[in-house]
Order: structure tokens, then C-alpha cells, then sequence
């Protein structure tokens, strides 16, 4: 895994008899497809492995129908009793069109059409009266590529991995959206202008979606919790962005910026910031009026002292400040009573330092 929990490799290992290279071909492709866009919900500051284990026993698993599931294109157009399936998930499967049985499944709540070679959706998938969750990742699909209808009751839909230069109008028309993934795109704009009509928006995720700019509208969606812009080659944000008061996560990773916004601290449920791989070598000096800031992960950047802000935010529980240009680190940091992890490796620090005895002998991991 990379230091932010993405995948940067995996392999596959059978621990009883070898699958045929068709059944490897197929675990392979649907592994690659989901760790596209997974994210192991561990930060650390620097790879590390993760071991998963897995087992699937096809003779002890309930038929399909009985999980209220299709997974095929033969238990799609086979089930006698689509009023019962809840979920479909048709991905890998090189459709180039949404299968017209899919529409007798007028109780599924949730569809997955990933990985497939999509370039139209029909409205009539939009339709379907119970449907939640929509993804579409990984096809072939542009803004022009569909027409959601007025009444849609979508709460989360995934579009990443296509080939959208903007927001697609209708999804102006998904007033219960609650999620919107659109990273992986390239993006020539961000049209907050749909953005602004998805009044219950809470995750916004614009990870490598090809931004050099974000808009000032941005600061409009009022109720957005989390806020993903890692990827990009944003070189500043807008000072509209500091009206999300109730953003949680600000993800602003491997981008180009020299600096954040100066009412940052206006943000007050803000949790957790992630600015590492940027520019910058100050910190907006208010940011300690974040009462809720926990972890602020500012590792390689251009910091050639810890910010005097950094002592006064009193609920820190993290702070990464590794691989910067550090030469000391202040005695006001063993003062922070919440904070468990610091990551100050890779800066050229002196081997003994007295406030890191303070801090370990307080039971806060130091790694140096």
C-alpha cells in the first residue's frame, strides 16, 4: 500500500488447488477493477503490506435468488422472481449495452455496471423506482452519455473512471444524491452550477480528475462533510471553500499548493486534513480555532520549522510532519494532551531530542 492507503500492488494466492488460468484471468481482472478506486482505511508514512484472506465455498453458499442478488447475465434473464432481487451486479461482463431484462427488476435497490464498455445509458435505468446506488465505473461513458429524469431517488453514484470533461447536467436532478464520485475523469471544469442543486451532497470525491483550478461556487454546497481533490494540479483554493462548515475531511494530497486559505478555521467540523506531497511551508495561523481538527497530515512539503499553530490545536491526535526540512522540533509539542501518533521521519533532525523523550514518556508514539 502507498503511505495514504492506496493499492500499489497486489498478488493472488490459492492456499488449496490451482484455479484454471480462466478462473486467475477473472479474480484478477475484478481485483484490479475494485482496488482502482479502494482506499485501505489506514495512513501511515511510508508503504506498508496488507495480508487478506479470503475463502469462497461454492457448495455452501445460498443460491442467488435467496441473497436477493444477481451476479450474471444467466441468473438475469433466468430469475422467475425478479420482485425479490435487491442488488445486481453485472461487472466485467464487456457489455456494450444495459441489458434490457434489467428493467423487470422494478425492487433493485443497488446496480453495479463496472468495468464494462458502456457508451449510452437509457433513462429507463434511472427509472427504476427503488434504485440507490448506481455505479458505473470504468466504462466508456461521457456527459453526453445520458439523461437522468426529474424524481430520481439515486443516493450515491459513481462515475469515475469514464470520460467526462464536466458535471453531466441531469444529475442535477438527483435531489436526494447524497454521494458523487466522479474522480478519474478529466475534467475541463467542475459546473458547480449542477453541484449547487444537489442540496443533500455530503461526499464530493474529485480524486485525479485533471483540476488545475476550483471554482469559488464550490463553497455552496452547503451540507458536503467530505471533500476529495487528491491528484490534481490545484496550485491554491478558492477562500469561498472555508463556507463548508460542515466538511469533516479535506483531502487536498499531491497537488501544487503553496498555501492554504486563511479562514480554514471557519470550517468547524472539520476532522481531519490531508495535505501532503504539496508546497506549502506555513499554516494558516488561526487553524487552532478548528475544535475538532484530529489529524493534520502535512508530510513532504517545504517545512522548515513546525508552525507555532501546531502547539494550539489542543485536539490533535495525529500530526505527520515527515520527510519536510526540519531542523528541530518546539518543546510546546509535548503540551498537546491528545496526541497519540507524530511522524517527524525523514527530516534532518538531531538523533536525541528532549521533546521527543516527553512525548514518548506520555505514551505518544514518536516515530523519528
Amino acid at each position: 500500500m502507498h503511505p495514504d492507503g492506496r493499492p500499489a500492488h497486489f498478488s493472488c494466492r490459492p492456499s488449496e488447488a490451482k484455479p484454471s488460468a480462466e478462473q486467475e484471468k477473472e479474480v484478477q481482472a475484478a481485483l484490479c477493477l475494485w482496488l482502482k478506486t479502494y482506499r485501505y482505511p489506514f495512513v501511515a508514512n511510508q508503504p506498508y503490506r496488507v495480508m487478506v484472506y479470503a475463502r469462497t465455498s461454492p457448495e455452501s453458499e445460498p443460491p442467488a435468488h435467496k441473497q436477493n442478488l444477481i451476479t450474471t447475465l444467466e441468473q438475469l434473464r433466468q430469475t422467475s422472481r425478479p420482485d425479490t432481487v435487491k442488488r445486481i451486479t453485472l461487472v466485467l461482463e464487456e457489455l456494450t449495452e444495459v441489458p434490457e431484462e434489467l428493467y423487470r427488476f422494478t425492487n433493485v435497490e443497488v446496480v453495479s455496471l463496472a468495468g464494462n464498455k458502456l457508451t449510452q445509458i437509457p433513462e429507463a435505468l434511472f427509472a427504476l423506482p427503488r434504485l440507490k446506488r448506481l455505479d458505473l465505473t470504468g466504462n466508456r461513458l461521457t456527459e453526453n452519455s445520458f439523461t437522468i429524469p426529474p424524481g430520481s431517488g439515486l443516493t450515491f453514484l459513481n462515475l469515475q473512471y469514464n470520460q467526462l470533461t464536466r458535471v453531466p447536467a441531469s444529475v442535477a436532478n438527483c435531489r436526494h444524491l447524497t454521494s458523487l464520485w466522479l474522480g478519474h475523469n478529466k475534467l475541463v471544469e467542475v459546473n458547480t452550477d449542477v453541484l449547487r442543486k444537489l442540496k443533500r451532497l455530503e461526499d464530493l470525491n474529485l480524486y485525479s480528475a485533471g483540476l488545475n483550478q476550483l471554482p469559488a461556487g464550490i463553497g455552496k454546497l452547503k451540507r458536503l462533510q467530505i471533500l476529495d481533490l487528491y491528484y490534481n494540479n490545484l496550485r491554491e483554493l478558492p477562500a469561498a471553500i472555508c463556507r463548508l462548515r460542515r466538511l469533516q475531511q479535506l483531502a487536498v494530497s499531491e497537488n501544487k499548493l503553496g498555501n492554504l486559505p486563511k479562514k480554514l478555521h471557519r470550517m468547524r467540523r472539520l476532522e481531519k486534513i490531508y495535505a501532503h506531497h504539496n508546497f506549502l511551508a506555513s499554516l494558516p495561523e488561526r487553524l487552532h480555532r478548528s475544535r475538532r481538527l484530529q489529524l493534520l497530515d502535512i508530510g513532504y512539503n517545504a517545512f522548515r520549522h513546525v508552525p507555532a499553530v501546531v502547539s494550539r490545536i489542543k485536539t490533535l491526535h495525529e500530526l505527520d510532519m515527515g520527510h519536510n526540512r526540519l531542523t528541530e522540533l518546539p518543546a510546546s509539542l509535548a503540551n498537546l494532551p491528545n496526541l497519540e501518533k507524530c511522524y517527524v521521519r525523514g527530516n534532518p533532525l538531531p538523533a536525541e531530542l528532549p521533546v521527543v523523550r516527553k512525548l514518548e514518556a506520555r505514551k505518544t508514539e514518536v516515530f523519528h
